[in-house]
């Protein structure tokens, strides 16, 4: 796979572009390894064409906080953000952080952490997931400031389009988000 930033240790703050163009392997915007990362430029990353081998854009297989307070973009079958603990914006410094997928894409991927949707935005293509909540014990907090856009949802069974998807155990889901955009087959 490509991977656009590699950040070990310490702390890191992202203020560039990041673009990776790979749609048939592993794309990474950036990856954090022992390292708490912020996100104040713009990650791209187009359709990817496996859904098992998504194009990524924050990625920690550990406990690093990934916080977005620029823009993240990926296509089809992508995730913005994949982490244990997450954030996305800050009511006072950057309201507009934006998460964008694409088809089949999910803003965040969660397992056993802790997540805070303080400000901006998350906007999924057709079929795809605002927040998906995985593990145990997690808790996610979204608060009025943020925005959450759903793209329509196909027929059939395993389809649609969610705001929240939590397939873990003992999650906590605390939101007062007052502009959600559905559309057809969407929730």
């Amino acid at each position: 796979g490509m991977i656009g930033i590699y950040a070990a240790g310490g702390t890191f703050t992202n203020e560039g572009n990041v673009k990776i163009v790979n749609n048939d392997t592993l794309g990474f915007g950036i990856i954090a390894s022992g390292a708490d990362v912020t996100n104040k430029g713009d990650i791209t990353l187009e359709d990817s064409s496996n859904v098992t081998k998504p194009n990524i854009g924050m990625y920690t297989a550990g406990s690093d906080s990934l916080k977005n307070m620029g823009k993240i973009s990926v296509g089809k079958n992508g995730i913005g953000i994949y982490g244990k603990n997450f954030s996305n914006g800050d009511s006072a410094t950057l309201p507009n952080s934006t998460i964008e997928v694409g088809e089949n894409g999910i803003g965040v991927y969660t397992a056993d952490g802790n997540g805070h949707l303080k400000s901006g935005s998350i906007k999924t293509g057709k079929d795809g997931v605002g927040v998906y909540i995985a593990g145990n014990g997690g808790t996610i907090t979204a608060t009025n400031a943020f925005n959450m856009t759903l793209g329509d949802g196909s027929d059939g069974d395993n389809k649609g389009s969610f705001g929240f998807v939590n397939v873990g155990s003992n999650n906590k889901i605390h939101s007062d988000i007052s502009n959600v955009t559905l559309q057809n087959n969407s929730i």
